[in-house]
C-alpha cells in the first residue's frame, strides 16, 4: 500500500510539472460566417479584416520554382502529397503570400510564393522526404512528426521568422504542437502562424477527431493548433465547455462578395466562464471588427500574459468590447438607440445585429457606394459648368443666379448627407441591388431635403448667405457626430471606404481635414464678405478663435478625432486667418516669421500629443502612440514603409488621380476663360480673400505633412473654387455680348 501511495505520489508531482494547453486555435478552411462559426457555450465574435497588403503578382510553378535548386521536372517545384492541394491554389489569389506572412507575424509585410509551402515532415517532396529537404536547405534536424515552414530560411534572412506567434511564444517558453488526423485537410499556408524559430512546429498524429479531442488535456503543451475544411463545433463541444479557451478563424470569407483587395473573415472566441459579446480592438474601434495583424498580439497575450511582448506587432490584442466605455461611446451608443426607438415607432423589425450591419457597409461599399459617389460628383460638376457657361454667355438672369447659388450651397451639403446614411434605420444590404439603391437612394434624399430646410431656415435667421449656412451645417453635423455618437456616422459615411480600402477605422482622417478646413474658413468669411466687412470684431475674433481651438482638439485628440498630422495644416491656416484677420497694418517679414513659428508649433503639439498617447492604457491608444513606441524601439523602417505604402496607394489610384487632375484642368481653365472677372473679384474681396491665401497654405502643408495630403489638398481646392464661382455670380455681371468690357461689378 505504501508503495502504491508513493507512486501515486510521484505521478501527481510528473501531472503538475507537465503543461496544459490553455488556448486552442482552429483554423478553417472553408469560408463561414461568424454565426455558423458559433455555438451554445459563451463566445465572443467578430469580423477579422484583412487590409491592403502588397501583391507578389501571380505565379507560375514553371517559372518561380518554390525549391531553391530550380533544378528538375516540375514536381520539384510542386510537392506532392499533403499540401499538394494548397499549394496548387495559392496561383489564383495575387495577395496570398503577403497575407500569410502579415497573418502569421502581426506585421505588415510583404510575402514570397515560397513562403506559402507548409508540408508534414513524411510528404515527398524534391526526390525525398520534406523533412530532408527542410535539412537541406536550412541546417535544422527537425523532430518527427513536424510540421515545416519550407522557406525558413527566406523568412529568417529577411528577418521575419522571429515574429511568427509560434516563435514569439516559444522565446517566452512556451511550447505548441500541431494536432492532426488522417482526415484533416493538408496544411494552409496560413499555419504558418505556429512554427517557431527554426521554422517548424511539433506535430501529433491521432486516429480520429475524437481521439484527439480526448487527449488535448493531457498534452505536454501550452497551445494547439488544429485545421479543419469546415468547422465542427459538435466534435470539440465538450473540450470548450470545459473552459479551454478555443480561438476559431476562417481563412476564406463566406462568399465572394466580401473578398477583394481588403476581405472579411469570421473569428469567434470561446471562454466558457465569460459572457456573450462581440470582439474589438485598439486598431478598429468598432464593436464586432478586429484586424488580421490583432490576432497574434492577441494570442501571445492570452498565453503568454507578460512574459511575451506583443507590442512589436502592427496591431493590439482584441478583447470584449463591453470591457471599455469609451468603445461603447465611439460606436454610437447614443445614436443608435435613437435609431432604434425611430425603428420601433416604424413597426420595422430589429437589425440582425452589429455583426450584419458591418457586413452591410462592407457590401454597399464595395457594390453601390463608388456608384452614388460618382454620381454626386457628375451632378455637381455638370451644375457648376452649366451655370459657369450660362453665366459666360450672358444668359444668367437674376431669377437663375438665384436658383443656382442655391443649388451650390446644397451641393455643399453633401457630406453631412453622407453621415446621416451611417444612420439609416432599414436594412442596407438584402442582395437586390435596384432595390438597395432605391432604399439607400430615399434615405439620402429625404436627409438632404431636411438639411436644405435647415439650412434655408439657418439662412434667414442669421441673414448670412445660403452656402455659409450650408458650411455651418456642414460643420455641426460633424462636430455633433464626433462628440454625441463617438464618429460613428463620420467613420461609416458614403465618403469613409475604410472597409473596402483597408484603411484607419476611426477619427477624423484627411477626407475630413480636406472637408473641415476650408469650410472653418470660408463659412465666416463668406459671412463677412456678404456684410461688406473685412474682418470680424473683437467679439467676433474671440469666438472665432475659441471654434478653431475646438476643432484642432476634436481633430487631433487620440480619444476623437485621432488626427494629429492635422494640428500642422490646421494651425497654418487658422493662425494666418486670424492674423490677417486681426493685424491691420501687415508685414510680409512678420508673416513670413508666423508662417515658421506656426509649422514649429503644429510639429512640436503634435509630438507632445502621441508622447502622451503612447503612455495610455494599450486599449485606448491610437496609432500615434503605437507608432511613438515604434520610433522608440528604433523600428523605423515600419512606419516608412507604412507612410510610403500610402503615398503609393493614392498615387497609382486611377479614381483619385483623375479626380485630382481634372479639378486641377477645371481650376486652370475657369482661371483662363474669366482671367478679367476673377482679377476684378480678387480686387473687391476683402475677408474671403484672406481664407482663399490661408487655405492655399493649409493644402501646401497637408501635402508635405499628411501622407495622403494629396486628397486633402484636392479637397481644399475643390471647396475654394465652389466658394470663389459662388462670389463670382453674385458679385460680377457679364453682360451680352460676352466682352471683357461688358464686365461690371454687382453693387
Amino acid at each position: 500500500m505504501k508503495r502504491v501511495l508513493i507512486v501515486l505520489f510521484v505521478l501527481s508531482l510528473l501531472m503538475v510539472g507537465q503543461a496544459s494547453p490553455r488556448l486552442m486555435l482552429v483554423l478553417v478552411h472553408a469560408g463561414q460566417t461568424p454565426e455558423e462559426l458559433g455555438g451554445a457555450v459563451p463566445h465572443q465574435s467578430a469580423w477579422l479584416l484583412w487590409k491592403r497588403v502588397p501583391s507578389v503578382g501571380a505565379w507560375d510553378p514553371l517559372t518561380q520554382p518554390l525549391s531553391p535548386e530550380g533544378r528538375g521536372d516540375k514536381a520539384n517545384y510542386l510537392p506532392e502529397g499533403k499540401g499538394s492541394e494548397a499549394n496548387r491554389s495559392v496561383q489564383v489569389d495575387a495577395w496570398l503570400p503577403s497575407r500569410v506572412v502579415t497573418f502569421a507575424t502581426g506585421k505588415r509585410a510583404a510575402g514570397r510564393w515560397a513562403d506559402t509551402v507548409m508540408l508534414l515532415d513524411s510528404t515527398p517532396c524534391e526526390n525525398g522526404s520534406a523533412w530532408q529537404a527542410f535539412r537541406r536547405r536550412t541546417g535544422w534536424q527537425p523532430p518527427r512528426p513536424a510540421l515545416l515552414a519550407m522557406n525558413a530560411g527566406g523568412l529568417m534572412t529577411r528577418g521575419l521568422l522571429p515574429y511568427t506567434l509560434g516563435a514569439r511564444l516559444e522565446q517566452a517558453g512556451k511550447r505548441g504542437l500541431y494536432l492532426y488526423t488522417p482526415q484533416s485537410p493538408s496544411p494552409s499556408p496560413y499555419a504558418l502562424i505556429g512554427v517557431g524559430v527554426k521554422g517548424f512546429l511539433p506535430a501529433r498524429e491521432f486516429p480520429d477527431l475524437e481521439a484527439l479531442r480526448v487527449a488535448i488535456p493531457t498534452l505536454d503543451a501550452d497551445w494547439v493548433l488544429i485545421e479543419m475544411a469546415h468547422w465542427d463545433y459538435a466534435a470539440l463541444e465538450l473540450l470548450i465547455a470545459e473552459g479551454v479557451e478555443t480561438w476559431v478563424v476562417s481563412l476564406q470569407p463566406p462568399d465572394a462578395g466580401l473578398d477583394g483587395i481588403a476581405r472579411l473573415t469570421a473569428v469567434v472566441r470561446y471562454a466558457a466562464r465569460e459572457p456573450r459579446g462581440l470582439l474589438t480592438s485598439a486598431s478598429t474601434r468598432w464593436a464586432g471588427l478586429v484586424l488580421e495583424v490583432d490576432l497574434v498580439p492577441t494570442l501571445v497575450r492570452a498565453i503568454a500574459g507578460n512574459e511575451a511582448d506583443w507590442r512589436s506587432s502592427s496591431g493590439t490584442p482584441a478583447f470584449e468590447s463591453s470591457l471599455s466605455d469609451w468603445h461603447t461611446f465611439w460606436n454610437g451608443l447614443l445614436l443608435r438607440t435613437a435609431t432604434r426607438a425611430l425603428r420601433h415607432s416604424l413597426g420595422l423589425s430589429e437589425h440582425r445585429g452589429a455583426l450584419s450591419r458591418i457586413e452591410q457597409h462592407w457590401r454597399v461599399q464595395h457594390e453601390l457606394a463608388p456608384a452614388i459617389l460618382i454620381a454626386v460628383a457628375l451632378m455637381g460638376s455638370l451644375w457648376v459648368l452649366s451655370g459657369l457657361l450660362l453665366w459666360r454667355l450672358g444668359h444668367l438672369s437674376h431669377p437663375l443666379r438665384s436658383l443656382y447659388r442655391k443649388g451650390l450651397a446644397v451641393l455643399l451639403l453633401f457630406p453631412a448627407v453622407s453621415i446621416g446614411y451611417s444612420y439609416c434605420p432599414f436594412e442596407l444590404w438584402t442582395g437586390d441591388r435596384a432595390a438597395d439603391a432605391s432604399v439607400i437612394g430615399s434615405w439620402l434624399v429625404s436627409g438632404w431635403l431636411l438639411l436644405a430646410i435647415a439650412m434655408a431656415i439657418l439662412a434667414r435667421l442669421a441673414e448670412i448667405p445660403l452656402i455659409s449656412a450650408a458650411g455651418a451645417i456642414v460643420l455641426s453635423v460633424v462636430l455633433l457626430d464626433v462628440y454625441l455618437g463617438g464618429g460613428y456616422g463620420v467613420n461609416r459615411s458614403l465618403l469613409a471606404l475604410y472597409l473596402w480600402e483597408g484603411a484607419r477605422l476611426y477619427g477624423l482622417d484627411n477626407t475630413y481635414l480636406g472637408i473641415m478646413l476650408p469650410l472653418a474658413l470660408f463659412t465666416p468669411a463668406g459671412w463677412l464678405e456678404h456684410r461688406g466687412r473685412s474682418r470680424p470684431g473683437m467679439r467676433g475674433f474671440i469666438g472665432l478663435t475659441a471654434f478653431y481651438a475646438l476643432l484642432l482638439l476634436t481633430f487631433g485628440l487620440p480619444m476623437l478625432g485621432s488626427n494629429l498630422g492635422a494640428w500642422v495644416p490646421m494651425l497654418l491656416a487658422f493662425g494666418l486667418t486670424l492674423y490677417r484677420w486681426r493685424v491691420v497694418n501687415r508685414m510680409a517679414r512678420a508673416e513670413h516669421r508666423l508662417i515658421g513659428a506656426l509649422l514649429i508649433a503644429g510639429v512640436g503639439a503634435m509630438v507632445l500629443a502621441a508622447w502622451l498617447d503612447a503612455h495610455q492604457h494599450w486599449r485606448l491608444q491610437s496609432h500615434f502612440g503605437r507608432a511613438w513606441q515604434e520610433l522608440s524601439a528604433g523600428n523605423f523602417s515600419v512606419l516608412i514603409q507604412a507612410k510610403l505604402s500610402v503615398v503609393i496607394r493614392v498615387i497609382s489610384s486611377l479614381p483619385m488621380m483623375a479626380a485630382v487632375l481634372g479639378m486641377g484642368l477645371f481650376a486652370f481653365a475657369v482661371y483662363q476663360w474669366f482671367r478679367t472677372p476673377v482679377q476684378q473679384l480678387w480686387q473687391r474681396l476683402g475677408a474671403l480673400r484672406s481664407a482663399v491665401y490661408a487655405s492655399a497654405w493649409g493644402a501646401l502643408a497637408a501635402l508635405f505633412f499628411k501622407d495622403s495630403g494629396l486628397v486633402t489638398a484636392a479637397l481644399i481646392g475643390g471647396a475654394m473654387i465652389l466658394w470663389l464661382v459662388d462670389a463670382l455670380v453674385e458679385h460680377i455681371e457679364w453682360s451680352y455680348p460676352a466682352t471683357n468690357g461688358s464686365l461690371k461689378l454687382i453693387r
